[in-house]
């Protein structure tokens, strides 16, 4: 089953690879799609901070108390804000070579 971030439409015919930071290329996942589903991951957490969302799911399963776990919860919310800034770096890149 393919990611949400799963999309065969957008091409990067043309693109010169060598002018585009690594920061911005595709990475790899850092789960498989069978992990995600053993861990039953929802839909819209399937991106590339899942491996974070699932130490804090680790962590709430393990303590009662779920403030043990804000520093699990805000390294996965540091991973989404930056995710999403990479993002935009991305689409304003694209928009920059005219795609």
């Amino acid at each position: 089953m393919p990611t949400p971030y799963d999309n065969d439409q957008v091409s990067y015919e043309g693109v010169d690879w060598e002018k585009v930071p690594n920061k911005y290329k595709k990475r790899p996942m850092p789960m498989t799609t069978e992990e995600m589903d053993e861990w039953q991951i929802p839909w819209l957490s399937r991106d590339y901070c899942v491996d974070k969302y699932v130490e804090y799911r680790k962590c709430m399963l393990k303590t009662v108390y779920n403030d043990m776990c804000m520093h699990d919860k805000h390294v996965y919310h540091q991973c989404q804000f930056l995710e999403i800034h990479r993002r935009k770096a991305i689409k304003d890149l694209r928009e920059e070579l005219g795609r």
